[in-house]
């Protein structure tokens, strides 16, 4: 009875740290294509989750101490120490913390795209320097229809078309260049192609 209790609880914890690690990874490695950023930073990434990562080794092979963790003799006598599903919970809300803040990372040294176009949003001119972008469409249908989704999430988003009739959807606008950084941090947790642009005035 105790084995199958310890055998559950290693499963959900291996699976748990698993999955976070594998959609992190997929998550970052997603952004470092689109971006196309350089090896110094892949190499760094890769460095910090493999170093989060083996975290969890030693840690099952130490000792319980006074908390909820299972403790299991093997056939050679040795303690195995299977970490309780709130140490999981701790660990896989750290490695987020991680994820989150190589994310913020990636969107501090991320480009703004400039340009001279002019961007009328209901007849009116765009006033606003810097916009966080997450559609671009030849189509008003298809612009709105991601407009409306957007209003529903929430979003203070706009629809706005240049002078060659492309229609581009505003997640998030501003004038400060450090407002549309953490801007795109926040949306490309949804909108992982969401990219920042700049109209020069």
């Amino acid at each position: 009875m105790a084995k199958m209790q310890c055998k559950k609880v290693i499963q959900t914890y291996f699976f748990i740290t698993l999955r976070v690690i594998v959609k992190s990874l997929a998550f970052l490695f997603k952004y470092l294509i689109i971006m196309k950023r350089n090896v110094c930073l892949i190499v760094s990434i890769a460095t910090v989750l493999v170093a989060c990562s083996q975290k969890y080794y030693p840690e099952m092979y130490q000792k319980a101490g006074e908390d909820a963790a299972v403790v299991v003799k093997t056939e050679t006598d040795s303690t195995l120490h299977v970490p309780s599903i709130e140490e999981a919970k701790t660990d896989t809300v750290k490695l987020q913390e991680v994820v989150e803040e190589l994310v913020d990372s990636i969107a501090a040294n991320a480009t703004i795209r400039e340009t001279t176009d002019t961007y009328t949003s209901g007849g009116v001119q765009v006033q606003q320097q810097y916009h966080v972008v997450v559609g671009s469409f030849q189509s008003e249908v298809n612009a709105q229809n991601l407009l409306i989704t957007l209003q529903k999430q929430g979003h203070q988003a706009t629809v706005a078309v240049n002078q060659n009739g492309l229609f581009r959807v505003f997640m998030y606008s501003t004038d400060t260049e450090a407002d549309v950084r953490k801007a795109l941090s926040k949306a490309r947790a949804t909108y992982p192609d969401a990219w920042m642009l700049k109209i020069a005035k």
